[in-house]
């Protein structure tokens, strides 16, 4: 579990939205990673995984997350969450942002890429790849 993002839901629950890695990097496995989430009623816990973990998995070959879904955060607007996440059809850059929704937690729609690699703001100095 890596990059955890913590927040709690209207009904009071409290969701740990993960990243989970795949892989040895240090023995020349290359890391695979995708997104989960975890349940409690308490801040503190005990947590329990959602059954349908990964939430947000790899997409088919060739599409914008076949290879890379990472760093999700999460904001609620009038009852709907919207997942924020990063995402690369390899397992490489260029990364990109891409954003899915749920209302009840239990089943998600991607709706796509939201902020492409390449597009700096005005003024930015810092290189796409450096946005990760």
């Amino acid at each position: 579990m890596d990059e955890p993002y913590l927040f709690q839901r209207l009904d009071g629950k409290w969701i740990l939205v993960y990243m989970g890695d795949q892989g040895d990097f240090e023995h020349g496995q290359f890391y695979y990673e995708q997104v989960g989430y975890a349940i409690a009623d308490d801040l503190f816990g005990p947590y329990t995984k959602f059954a349908g973990n990964p939430f947000l998995a790899w997409g088919p070959p060739g599409s914008f997350d076949a290879g890379t879904i990472a760093d999700a955060w999460v904001v609620e607007f009038h009852g709907t969450y919207y997942i924020g996440y990063t995402v690369s059809s390899t397992i490489y850059s260029p990364w990109q942002t891409a954003v899915a929704t749920t209302i009840d937690w239990q089943t998600f729609t991607k709706l796509g890429v939201i902020f492409r690699s390449g597009l700096l703001a005005p003024g930015t100095r810092s290189t796409p790849s450096a946005a990760r």
